[in-house]
């Protein structure tokens, strides 16, 4: 009597592409087998079915293969390819102190990605690398938000404080005749 086992079915995949920081979620059919997993950087995660790699840098980027061994001791192979993107740089300064009336101007290093501004009393300004605001007041003194989005969808975020100064008050007077 010859018996000839099946081989385990294997399909590995993940849930990228990922932004530096995010948890990697890779996934595998493997069933009631045991699987084990192999990647970048000497990764490991034997006898685990869908492991997970917290805090992703982009060096954890490349092929990641999933060895499924089924109880009659057949194995199987699949690979998955994980991307992890640089996060964008952000970088937000402005030009002031500033006095009251004058144009407020903020400044982003962006280039090739999308910024959006947050700020006091309500200040939003979205898709503006270097927005200014006319006619500066003593409330929109604090710190302004900038969020940077690169093409892959990854954010960085980077603030910078900005201080309206009151004008001073002056007063002539005369002790003449």
């Amino acid at each position: 009597t010859v018996t000839v086992n099946a081989n385990p079915t294997a399909n590995a995949t993940n849930g990228g592409p990922y932004c530096a920081g995010a948890t990697i979620q890779l996934n595998s059919v493997g069933g009631s087998a045991t699987d084990d997993w192999a990647g970048p950087r000497a990764y490991t995660a034997p006898n685990t079915q869908n492991p997970t790699r917290p805090t992703s840098t982009v060096a954890m980027s490349g092929v990641y293969t999933v060895t499924v061994t089924n109880a009659s001791g057949c194995t199987s192979t699949s690979t998955t390819t994980v991307t992890v993107n640089a996060n964008p740089i952000a970088s937000a300064t402005n030009t002031g102190p500033y006095c009251t009336g004058a144009t407020i101007q903020l400044n982003s290093l962006g280039g090739s990605a999308t910024d959006d501004w947050t700020g006091p009393n309500a200040y939003a300004q979205n898709n503006s690398q270097n927005p200014t605001i006319s006619g500066s007041t003593i409330a929109m003194s604090g710190l302004y938000t900038l969020t940077v989005t690169d093409g892959a969808g990854c954010t960085t975020t980077a603030t910078t404080n900005v201080i309206v100064n009151p004008l001073p008050t002056t007063s002539a007077g005369s002790n003449s005749p």
